[in-house]
């Protein structure tokens, strides 16, 4: 006579399959929750970084090629130079804040990189600190975040 407390029997095979399907939805969880928690853990980062870019926009258009040329320096230097006043203000702050996640340390690296023009050319530079930093600011234009 079947017991009426007795608990249902699995096979090893679909007990497996269930731990490793309840494994994958939490580890789904858990990289979506940490990429939102890093958004907004570095929404201050995130943003200035962001608003650097677009003023760095701004600044580079002034020059050979940008949409707002000008060609003469000293009329180019009355536009550029409060464009650079607020880059330098907010590098102050990107420099002041922590970056808490992957997320906030690409963004910032994306800057460096963008702002350092030789970071593609790993094999340029002699020394191995500056051939590593260009790998790195390489590798953080090319992530995927």
């Amino acid at each position: 006579m079947p017991q009426a407390n007795a608990l249902p029997t699995t096979d090893r095979r679909t007990f497996l399959g269930r731990i490793a399907g309840v494994s994958a939805l939490t580890t789904i969880g858990v990289t979506h929750a940490s990429l939102a928690r890093g958004q907004a853990e570095d929404a201050e980062l995130i943003s200035l970084c962001r608003k650097f870019d677009a003023l760095e926009d701004e600044f580079l258009s002034y020059f050979s090629g940008g949409v707002n040329h000008i060609e003469d320096d000293e009329e180019r230097d009355l536009y550029i130079e409060p464009l650079h006043w607020r880059q330098a203000t907010l590098l102050d702050r990107i420099c002041e804040l922590k970056a808490t996640t992957v997320t906030g340390l690409v963004t910032r690296l994306r800057v460096l990189a963008r702002l350092n023009k030789d970071a593609s050319g790993i094999s340029g530079p002699v020394y191995w600190d500056e051939r590593m930093l260009h790998a790195v600011l390489r590798d953080a234009t090319e992530i995927t975040i």
